[in-house]
This record gives structure tokens, sequence and C-alpha cells, in this order.
């Protein structure tokens, strides 16, 4: 099996179940960027919009306490599931539904998993800033997160980048696998 893809689409269909199929080697190409690219994968943002106009809720007052937010967010979660099932049974009942319930449907449903996302941090792990739209929550340790989200417990990892150090493997949470000797071209 071959996948010739970006860091983007092969975190994304990790995170969302989308089968890629299985196999026995990765390659990462320009292997410098993983590091980012895995922490750009794992942030969860909420904005106003999200919860404001279509859940018609507030955000959590302690804004910095994350053991409120992940109580919040299992709630919040619960709601948009409701909201995304109202939504996808309106559109089930119509002939063809329109390009606005679509969008809202499926904005329901992304906010959906975000927020169960959310619920499910270990709150001593992650932080959260307020933004001018929302909030962002982001990984303290990304690479904690690498094996499951990157990685994919592929039994072969290849790194390529004309700037790749053993500290960037490491920092995707590639610490236990076996390295062979950096090679310059």
């Amino acid at each position: 099996n071959l996948c010739l893809t970006n860091y983007s689409m092969w975190t994304s269909a990790r995170k969302f179940d989308i089968p890629m199929g299985q196999f026995d080697n990765l390659i990462m190409d320009e292997a410098h960027d993983a590091p980012e690219e895995l922490a750009r994968a794992l942030e969860i943002r909420l904005s106003h919009r999200d919860v404001d106009e279509l859940l018609k809720i507030d955000f959590p007052s302690k804004v910095g306490d994350l053991p409120t937010w992940k109580i919040w967010a299992k709630i919040t979660a619960s709601r948009a599931r409701t909201v995304a099932d109202r939504l996808k049974r309106q559109m089930t009942t119509s002939l063809v539904p329109s390009p606005a319930e679509i969008r809202e449907f499926d904005h329901a449903r992304n906010l959906h998993r975000k927020l169960s996302q959310l619920a499910c941090i270990r709150t001593q792990d992650w932080v959260v800033d307020e933004t001018q739209y929302g909030f962002a929550f982001d990984s303290i340790d990304p690479a904690e997160y690498g094996e499951g989200l990157l990685l994919a417990h592929i039994k072969n990892i290849y790194c390529f980048s004309a700037t790749v150090k053993s500290k960037t493997v490491d920092l995707i949470g590639a610490k236990d696998y076996e390295r062979s000797e950096e090679r310059r071209v």
C-alpha cells in the first residue's frame, strides 16, 4: 500500500478516523516541520460564533481553569450532538437540502468533535488562551500524542529533511523507535 499525502491530511484522517489503509512504512518529507504540524493538529479552537450562535450558551466564567472547561465541554458536546442530530433529521426530510443547511450541519458536527476532544484532555497537559474570536487550547507536550496522531504504530518511520535532528524525532513522540545514523547528501 502506498499513500502520498501531507501532514495536515494525514493527521486529520487519524484524528477523525478516516481510513487510509495499513502501512509498514511512513516517510516524512520535510520532517523538521513535523513537530509544528503535530501541535497544529492537536489545537482546539472554539469561537464565540460556535458557542453563542449555534448552541446559544456562554463560555465558562473561569476561563483559565481547565478542569472547569473539561466539564463544560462534556455537557456542551452533548448539546452540540443534539443540534447536529436535529439538523441531520431536517436535511433528510427535505428533498434537496440547501447549501446553508449542509453548512450548519457540518458546523454542528465539527463543533461536537472539538468539544468531545476537549472533554477528554488531561488538564495538566494543556493550556488555554483567550483569543480575539474565542479560545484556543494547546497541548504543552504534543509528543505525548505523536504515536496516535502522527506515527500510527507504523513499523518503520523515515524522516527526511536538510535540517532534521534527533531532537526533532523526539518532539513527535518517536523516542522508542530504533534509529539509524543521520546521512547528509
